[in-house]
């Protein structure tokens, strides 16, 4: 099958890369690099087709059209990520989500491509119930004077234009997908307080550290993400998380100590110093994934992650 995975430079898409490549597939990945890592790449370089590409660059839709009709389906993951990049540009982030959509999805529906979309589990804001966040949940949205909200609501955007065309499409949203070659510089926060033991610093905990998310191991997630080739996912939204390792920043950062063996303490430091005084935060979010789960359940477990980073 020949597949094409934009933004396939960066941690989730390098991964997705290797795996499809084991599997005997054909792959071209676009990437700019602008939040990925050449070298999640190299190992594989003269094995792939790899394209150099702005995809919110409206220069680029000639050449973007020529791969998307030589592909049976794509991973469309490119965007910009991370909370911490997303508060520091918003008014980018958001035209970068536009400006990609605008040239990406009339080429998705002029060849009616397969198209395996990247959103995001900041749609739902705060998880209501006990048994996690649903995919058929009404969502929330931060208000605008909150940064934060616009990845959320570019997302969003995306989906809802998405079903507003005929190609086939499966919509997945991430849950704290990690693994050992994520960078911090996002504000993603495993890899972080992994950086920091390694510096042999504290752990910054923001807040009073009993903010609770769910960690889904990489590995569990490219299966996920495989099944979505399927015809039987055309049209279907789905959570990619695990619904098992659910923590408190405070129980994360405990575990990771005592995994590493590195005599190391927690820092808490506010929002505010952290983010900025418009930063608002999501105290509860997992995902309910009875929907995954008929087709795959997740093999790792919290200790089994960091150890995999370590």
């Amino acid at each position: 099958m020949n597949i094409l995975i934009t933004g396939g430079a960066g941690f989730v898409g390098s991964s997705l890369t290797k795996s499809l490549l084991s599997d005997g597939h054909n792959l071209t990945i676009i990437d700019n690099f602008a939040t990925s890592k050449n070298s999640n790449i190299t190992d594989i370089s003269d094995q792939i087709t790899f394209v150099d590409m702005d995809l919110s660059n409206p220069n680029c839709e000639v050449t973007v059209d020529y791969y998307i009709s030589r592909s049976d389906v794509v991973y469309h993951l490119a965007a910009s990520i991370g909370v911490q990049l997303i508060q520091q540009q918003p008014s980018a982030s958001l035209h970068n989500s536009l400006n990609m959509n605008n040239i990406l999805f009339p080429l998705f529906e002029k060849h009616q491509t397969k198209v395996i979309f990247s959103s995001t589990s900041e749609v739902y804001g705060e998880t209501r119930v006990k048994t996690g966040s649903v995919e058929t949940d009404h969502l929330e949205i931060h208000p605008p004077q909150k940064p934060r909200g616009s990845y959320a609501c570019s997302k969003l955007l995306s989906e809802f234009l998405i079903r507003s065309y005929t190609f086939p499409n499966t919509i997945i949203r991430f849950f704290n997908v990690v693994g050992p070659t994520q960078v911090p510089d996002y504000g993603h926060v495993l890899p972080r307080f992994i950086n920091q033991l390694r510096e042999g610093k504290p752990l910054s905990v923001y807040g009073n550290g009993q903010q609770v998310r769910s960690f889904c191991d990489i590995r569990d997630a490219v299966e996920m993400l495989k099944l979505m080739i399927g015809k039987e996912h055309n049209d279907e939204i789905y959570n990619i998380g695990s619904d098992e390792n659910v923590v408190t920043m405070n129980m994360l950062a405990d575990t990771c100590i005592r995994l590493s063996g590195v005599d190391s303490v927690i820092k808490y430091q506010t929002f505010e110093e952290a983010f900025g005084t418009q930063f608002e935060e999501i105290y509860i979010r997992f995902p309910n994934t009875d929907k995954i789960k008929q087709y795959y359940t997740c093999k790792y477990n919290l200790e089994d992650i960091i150890r995999n980073i370590l």
